[in-house]
């Protein structure tokens, strides 16, 4: 939001990633701390049912397309973008986003992803672990599937289908590497994602500061990926990865962890 520019008139509010992250956990901690497994569950299937309710059945109207039926949800045509626009101005630039309305998707998927957390930590015995992760995985992608055709899955918007449909897969994967590295004891099958997992921000930072097809990168692999012909794209960004892997590699050896 150019808040470093220290010119109130180039100040804008901004909405990212790091946003919805916010959001979702301040929503999760909440519910966690105060409501219980049961409560917190009917609190999940609650927020994405405001949401629904709310896209579905608010009509609105914008100076610049007119009136629009409840239910729009067509690019730049839908009550979440209007409501942004209002709020925050045209920051977006285009690309049809949706932040504020989204908060319920946002926090819908951190809580879906507490629950998962709940289940190892509460359920007994690694076959009913992951029984319970199965389920839960087949019953997301069941009702996200359902919920579509009257709900589309649109990542832009966060939809509440989007949400159990990413949901059902992401329990699939939990349930797969929890199988992995806690019942078969395959350790070594997980630890490149467990080297860059446990830096996750330092990444995260670290690609923001040096883009893959920042200045840094290109000193270093530009003239030797290009020796590779038609592959030259490929092997730049192999040689790009490698070197951050490597990093992470002599962090996790030293045990550095960036944490927050």
């Amino acid at each position: 939001g150019n808040l470093l520019s220290f010119e109130p008139s180039r100040m804008s509010l901004y909405c990212n990633t790091l946003q919805a992250i916010a959001s979702g956990y301040l929503i999760a901690a909440i519910c966690l701390l105060h409501l219980s497994i049961r409560w917190q569950v009917a609190a999940t299937g609650g927020l994405l049912a405001v949401y629904w309710l709310v896209m579905k059945f608010v009509s609105f109207s914008d100076p610049a397309v007119g009136s629009c039926a409840a239910g729009m949800l067509e690019p730049g045509r839908n009550l979440a973008l209007l409501l942004d626009k209002y709020l925050m101005g045209n920051w977006q630039d285009g690309t049809n986003y949706a932040w504020i309305l989204a908060q319920f998707g946002f926090g819908a998927m951190t809580m879906l992803g507490l629950l998962g957390g709940q289940i190892l930590k509460r359920v007994q015995g690694h076959g009913k672990k992951l029984a319970w992760l199965l389920c839960a995985g087949a019953g997301c992608l069941a009702l996200g599937y359902a919920w579509s055709l009257d709900f589309p899955m649109i990542k832009r918007l966060f939809t509440s289908s989007m949400v159990l449909w990413a949901a059902g897969w992401c329990y699939f994967l939990l349930a797969l590497f929890y199988l992995l590295t806690d019942v078969l004891k395959l350790n070594w099958l997980t630890f490149f994602f467990s080297v860059i997992g446990s830096n996750a921000i330092f990444v995260y930072i670290w690609v923001s500061l040096c883009p893959p097809t920042g200045n840094f990168s290109r000193v270093l692999f530009a003239g030797f990926s290009e020796c590779f012909g038609d592959a030259d794209r490929f092997v730049f960004y192999l040689c790009n990865y490698a070197l951050i892997w490597g990093v992470l590699y002599y962090m996790y050896k030293n045990r550095t962890f960036i944490k927050v």
